[in-house]
């Protein structure tokens, strides 16, 4: 093989894998979503065993990271939450930084994305088969969340 055909069989693959990760993308774009924001990753002093928590599991997005479900887990109270995935992964968020957390859409997936004055969270989404339950988490626990659209039971 060429050398030209060696370069071409790399070079389109590649292309092709960039397209579609461009064509993925753009919806969450549209929608907030920051691919290369950075996201708080250090441990505050908290412990949820004694803040009656929830524990969540699904799927995740920090930055290029991706974690379908089940490897990710978001744990959160009324003060902190925090996302894990295979144990490479650790975004913890204040709820005081948060001013709303919401459902964000993707080629047929949902999951939360967390909107901040700073957009330090730009970069993290959770994915969740329900979304909408997970969103009522959060709103159980004091965090702000989006009114409903239409009734109660749709957001």
């Amino acid at each position: 093989m060429s050398a030209l055909g060696v370069m071409g069989f790399f070079v389109v693959p590649g292309l092709a894998i960039g397209a579609i990760a461009w064509a993925i993308d753009r919806p969450l774009r549209a929608q907030g979503y920051r691919a290369w924001q950075s996201a708080r990753s250090v441990r505050p002093e908290h412990d949820f065993r004694s803040c009656g928590s929830e524990r969540l599991t699904g799927g995740c997005r920090v930055g290029l990271f991706n974690a379908t479900w089940p490897l990710a887990r978001l744990e959160l109270d009324d003060r902190w939450a925090h996302l894990s995935a295979l144990g490479l992964i650790h975004v913890w968020i204040d709820r005081a930084e948060v001013a709303e957390v919401r459902i964000i859409r993707a080629l047929g997936s949902s999951g939360l994305r967390f909107e901040t004055e700073s957009g330090t969270l730009d970069g993290v989404i959770f994915w969740s088969f329900d979304s909408l339950r997970a969103l009522r988490t959060f709103q159980r626990h004091g965090w702000p969340v989006p009114p409903p659209v239409e009734g109660p039971a749709s957001y």
